[in-house]
């Protein structure tokens, strides 16, 4: 609920908010239980939304800064290894969508912020860190981080990477990109594929596909899946061999299957459960 509290809320009432980025394919974005394009919401409502969401991330700031200074006056700030992240993005009506599970960057892409201990063995790495890293990095690569921070070994089982190495500047054997996905609706199921520069979206209930140059255009305003068939293609293959085997059956003979059963959960699950 886009619920802050007042005197965050007020803070925000008067204020210039920047314009809400539409692309030029949005209109076409299929309707989903009223939560996709078009939405069911006045101008006012839109703007209220918006200015409590901005609310909502100060107050957040605010109770941050109270819980480093928990820290540091019990002594411990600079022997704590902090990572800020979330589940998912907000959409907040950009390109006229609102809430989650959506391939678009409001949704999907994250804020990840790593502060390294600065204490002993870490007072060094923390004096050769990159301020900014630029590889594609998930949710899954928590867990192998925060192995590694203890001293611990990494499962093997476990998809993700330790993002350590990249804060020291060693980014050999990173992935290329990252695969998203999400099936909760099947009206609005989607696959896509971002190495961080560009990024290409499948809807596979439709076979809708898109193609962004996040470099040129990172609110996603422009669809260049007409203009670069070249790209299209690229991305398109390297979908096909992540869901090749799938048992929704999303590629057969080599192409994307367009209109395939979909669960939110898969029937093998049970391997996973085995380890």
């Amino acid at each position: 609920p886009l619920d802050p509290p007042a005197y965050y809320l007020e803070h925000y009432r008067h204020k210039a908010l920047p314009p809400i980025p539409v692309g030029d394919w949005a209109a076409e974005t299929l309707p989903r239980r009223g939560f996709d394009s078009p939405v069911p919401s006045s101008p006012a409502e839109i703007d209220l939304a918006r200015r409590a969401y901005y609310a909502q991330i100060s107050h957040i700031d605010y109770q941050l800064n109270r819980m480093f200074m928990a820290l540091f006056e019990a002594g411990v700030l600079d022997n704590t290894l902090f990572v800020f992240t979330a589940d998912h993005g907000e959409m907040l009506y950009d390109h006229n969508l609102v809430a989650k599970a959506l391939p678009f960057d409001g949704s999907a892409r994250l804020p990840f912020i790593l502060r390294l201990p600065q204490t002993g063995d870490w007072q060094a790495t923390q004096n050769e860190v990159q301020k900014e890293v630029h590889q594609v990095v998930e949710l899954r690569d928590l867990l192998p981080t925060f192995c590694e921070a203890a001293g611990a070994p990494i499962p093997t089982h476990v998809d993700g990477q330790s993002i350590l190495p990249l804060c020291r500047g060693e980014s050999a054997g990173w992935r290329a990109y990252l695969h998203g996905e999400h099936t909760g609706d099947p009206a609005s199921a989607n696959q896509w594929l971002t190495d961080g520069h560009e990024k290409y979206v499948w809807f596979p209930q439709t076979g809708r596909q898109l193609l962004f140059n996040l470099d040129d255009d990172p609110t996603e305003l422009r669809d260049l899946t007409a203009s670069s068939p070249d790209r299209v293609q690229h991305w398109r293959a390297r979908l096909v061999e992540e869901l090749t085997g799938r048992e929704e059956g999303f590629v057969q003979n080599g192409e994307l299957v367009v209109g395939r059963p979909q669960s939110p959960t898969l029937a093998d699950v049970g391997r996973y459960q085995e380890r």
